[in-house]
């Protein structure tokens, strides 16, 4: 429930800026509201400054294509059915180099988001650069479209991802007859706003904060889990006893 909040708190801002246009303009006032300058443009009137660019094909993200850094020891893939809205489950398949499934693809890297191809399926996973362990333990499956993104576009774009207005862009771009899912040609149909730097750096000082307090408390979460897988059995068996604490 608090991530929930928080991600909702992520989603007004991300809301108020970019789509109603009342970032902070150089006064300190909403930028829309007191008339700022607009332009036309396929999206409407939007600031003048600000451009309309492909998503995973523009300057601030690019598809990452499918391939994986041979590794030594243990990983853990990731499948699309491994993930929960954007959470991560605890019962996950370790892999080698040598007996990964064919799908088990993708390589995770810093600054990079990513979604399920598939249709109606709200599966999303955040690199950042805080998420050290992704990187080095884990492998995600095909069935995932990952989106690099640059230091200044990255908390920005995520914001874009975890948006019901992506989630509409990608269903209507979806093909196929039974398993419908959208295609790396068309994720770059998807266009968004580019806005100046200075709004993507004023957004991010304010939402980062926000995202490192929905990971420590996923982290947190995920310790606890394991915490109780290990002791609920020694608990069951009489291993540990505790017929003589007080409480």
């Amino acid at each position: 429930m608090i991530n929930h909040n928080l991600e909702e708190l992520i989603q007004s801002i991300y809301h108020s800026w970019f789509i109603d246009f009342n970032f902070p303009n150089e006064n300190g006032s909403n930028f829309k509201e007191s008339n700022g300058e607009m332009k036309s443009s396929s999206f409407g009137l939007v600031p003048v400054n600000w451009k309309i660019e492909s998503l995973g094909n523009g300057k601030l993200s690019k598809i990452i294509g499918s391939s994986i850094d041979t590794f030594k020891g243990n990983k853990y893939y990731v499948a699309t059915a491994d993930i929960s809205d954007a959470e991560l489950n605890n019962n996950l398949t370790i892999i080698t180099i040598d007996d990964k499934p064919s799908r088990a693809n993708m390589q995770p890297i810093e600054k990079s988001v990513w979604f399920a191809k598939m249709k109606d399926s709200r599966k999303l996973i955040m690199v950042d650069d805080y998420s050290q362990d992704l990187i080095d333990n884990y492998i995600f499956s095909t069935g995932f479209a990952g989106l690099k993104c640059t230091n200044e576009s990255f908390y920005y774009i995520w914001s874009f991802i975890l948006s019901n207005q992506f989630d509409t862009m990608k269903n209507n771009l979806a093909l196929g007859t039974t398993m419908q899912a959208i295609n790396n040609s068309n994720i770059k149909k998807i266009e968004l706003l580019h806005p100046e730097t200075k709004i993507l750096n004023k957004f991010n000082s304010i939402v980062k904060p926000i995202f490192e307090k929905i990971y420590e408390n996923n982290l947190e979460k995920k310790n606890l889990t394991s915490l109780r897988n290990n002791l609920l059995p020694k608990l069951m068996s009489g291993e540990i006893n505790v017929s003589n604490v007080k409480f």
